[in-house]
């Protein structure tokens, strides 16, 4: 009964008119806000009037703008204390609603970012057995974070990773130069022989051996074929 009510409060602050927003604006510190997984979060919000004055505002609620016709819970809300708490990751957009005296109401959406799980582990390897001079070489990456999730990026690139990480640092080094790493940390082998790879995944060390192969072509009667 108390989830129907508060839904059916929720919705009345949605569809109603809003005459109150005129020349207002809610300020809060959601703005730009970035909370870790697991976080309770009290946010302080205002009303300032056009000339830098502070509104009336008796009341004051937000709730989770995508979850207002489902169970969303990326975002969760203790009414009674007024704090929130971080369950996804991901950027959300919060809304903040302030009832005045007369029951007028003002929102503004804000959005708030969750960061992805810290990560513990990483573990790098390769699905290529044959590894020759001239080719690429593709990576997997394992990720753990600190719930112990596990992630696998099967071939290196940012758009990837940031779906799981809300900030990537990684760094590929090689202990020779038979191997080229390009800015976009792409490998490139270059010379028969064997090399070590260390990565650094967001302050996480791991190392993987490539053993590159000598390129070898054999020419037939229609064409010169390498490998």
């Amino acid at each position: 009964m108390k989830f129907l009510v508060t839904q059916l409060l929720i919705l009345s602050l949605i569809f109603s008119n809003i005459g109150f927003a005129q020349n207002k604006t809610i300020v809060s510190d959601l703005e730009n806000l970035t909370l870790d997984i697991g976080q309770l979060y009290k946010p302080v919000s205002s009303v300032v009037l056009s000339d830098g004055s502070t509104g009336e505002c008796t009341r004051i609620i937000y709730y989770n703008k995508k979850g207002v016709f489902s169970s969303a819970k990326s975002i969760t809300f203790d009414r009674s204390e007024g704090t929130l708490k971080a369950n996804e990751p991901g950027t959300h957009e919060i809304v903040a609603v302030c009832i005045d005296s007369q029951g007028k109401r003002l929102s503004k959406t804000f959005y708030v970012n969750v960061n992805y799980p810290k990560i513990k582990e990483i573990k790098v390897s390769t699905n290529e057995e044959n590894i020759y001079e001239g080719n690429y070489v593709k990576l997997i990456y394992e990720i753990t974070d600190e719930f112990d999730n596990k992630r696998v990026i099967d071939y290196w690139n940012y758009g990837n990773a940031s779906k799981y990480f809300s900030k990537v640092d990684v760094s590929l080094k090689s202990n020779n130069e038979k191997v080229k790493i390009d800015e976009s940390n792409n490998i490139l082998a270059i010379e028969e022989g064997n090399s070590k790879i260390s990565v650094v995944f967001d302050g996480l060390s791991a190392t993987i051996d490539l053993k590159i192969k000598k390129k070898s072509c054999r020419k037939n009667r229609f064409k010169i074929r390498c490998f």
